[in-house]
């Protein structure tokens, strides 16, 4: 790899993978590959990427293939293309001779649901499939998107609603990616005219992850679609195979019955008649939730706000309100349901990054911007520094607990210089009073 584009790669920085690659969990696999004549200075540099994940996991960005591999032995980690990494830490290893880049995958989370069962048709099991895909490769070239959904559409020429699921991708990089709303409105039409021929098969019908998505991102189209979007989303109600499922559906019933109270909001009659039913299935989905044991209340709701976070860091302006509430819940399940303040961390230091980011500093910043800045700066150097305490990292917290207090120094400081010229400002005053 080049050296410049080895020092681009700073800490903090975020990259995706634009094709799928190969790693090993074997170190001494890849560094089978590195060339002893490269040095410090030269051009091109030995690399090795580290990133921790957990192999136990069913999680969609990675697969252990190595019993499927031609070598085994080899250990092979597959990853899929399209996925989000932050950069942690580069440094250059002098007694192995190369660069360790230290990686986060950032959508790591394991499906909660069956997306494979035997209880389903192979039919459904694909459709669950490239479901999980559609949603996985969202930062997937246009070009490469049009490769892998071809190659679906090859291997199953009958199931002709492989192409409403490439049209509805397009949609969506058209409104989300390209800013686009129109075209991807057209785009979502098309989807949905191929669907009208699936109506009744209960096999495609089993969740509301595909094409009924493209009702909820064209709001444009949301009434002109609305008994259409219901007849999809009753016959999947009761056509669900799994907890998952239902609660799916339920939300995006309740969901869609709370957007039409806002088109009708002059009309009494209908804000009843639809808020009632948005309290109907919004009821049966705290149920499911709270009520049904054989149901991981917990790992619902983490993979919740691990979703919704994910989804809010694809967008080009974050919204950090909405940033900061997921990781905070994300960090009082991990502390106070599961005691794992190692995972805790990892979404504080996330948050903390947020914090920097959007408080940094500038020169022509007021005083009372300053302060505030400084003042989010260390209650958020604060909050980390208690989770290392609790995790018995005493130097960490320690660390972190030095820099809040110097900010708030630095705050005091600031403050006594503005009351200080404020009072040199009210002298002055009185005595120009005084001499006129």
């Amino acid at each position: 790899m080049p050296k410049i584009d080895v020092q681009r790669l700073s800490e903090d920085l975020y990259i995706q993978n634009t094709m799928m690659f190969s790693s090993s969990s074997n170190r001494d696999v890849s560094l089978m590959y590195q060339d002893p004549a490269l040095n410090e200075n030269s051009f091109l540099q030995n690399v090795v990427f580290q990133i921790e994940v957990d192999l136990k996991k069913r999680s969609a960005p990675y697969a252990d293939i190595h019993t499927k591999s031609q070598f085994p032995d080899e250990n092979e980690v597959l990853f899929m293309l399209g996925h989000r990494f932050k950069v942690q830490n580069v440094k250059f290893i002098n007694e192995e001779n190369h660069y360790l880049v230290k990686l986060l995958l950032l959508n790591n989370f394991e499906p909660i649901d069956v997306r494979t069962s035997n209880d389903y048709s192979p039919r459904r099991n694909l459709k669950n499939c490239i479901s999980t895909l559609t949603y996985q490769m969202f930062y997937i070239p246009v070009t490469k998107l049009n490769i892998i959904y071809h190659e679906f559409m090859n291997l199953y020429p009958s199931e002709r609603w492989i192409e409403a699921v490439k049209i509805y991708r397009y949609g969506q990089y058209l409104q989300l990616r390209e800013q686009q709303p129109c075209l991807a409105i057209e785009k979502y039409h098309h989807a949905l005219h191929i669907w009208d021929s699936f109506t009744n098969d209960d096999d495609l019908n089993c969740s509301i992850d595909i094409c009924h998505q493209s009702l909820r991102s064209a709001h444009d189209t949301i009434e002109e679609n609305f008994t259409q979007a219901l007849t999809y989303y009753e016959r999947a109600f009761n056509n669900f195979r799994s907890e998952y499922e239902r609660t799916e559906i339920c939300e995006h019933l309740t969901n869609i019955y709370a957007h039409q109270m806002e088109l009708h909001y002059q009309d009494d009659q209908f804000m009843k008649q639809y808020g009632l039913k948005a309290i109907k299935y919004r009821k049966q989905y705290n149920e499911i939730i709270c009520l049904n044991d054989p149901y991981d209340r917990l790992k619902v709701a983490e993979n919740s706000y691990q979703k919704a976070l994910d989804i809010y860091q694809q967008q080009d302006e974050r919204d950090q309100s909405s940033i900061n509430v997921c990781i905070d819940n994300i960090v009082q399940i991990y502390v106070e349901e599961k005691k794992d303040f190692k995972s805790a961390i990892v979404y504080q230091k996330l948050k903390h990054d947020f914090k920097l980011e959007c408080n940094e500093l500038e020169e022509d910043d007021d005083e009372n911007t300053l302060r505030q800045k400084k003042r989010r700066i260390a209650r958020s150097h604060r909050d980390l520094a208690e989770l290392y305490k609790r995790n018995k990292q005493y130097s960490l917290a320690s660390e972190h607990k030095k820099q809040a207090n110097a900010l708030d120094k630095d705050k005091q400081s600031d403050h006594t210089t503005t009351t200080c010229s404020f009072i040199t400002m009210c002298i002055t005053a009185v005595s120009n009073k005084f001499h006129t």
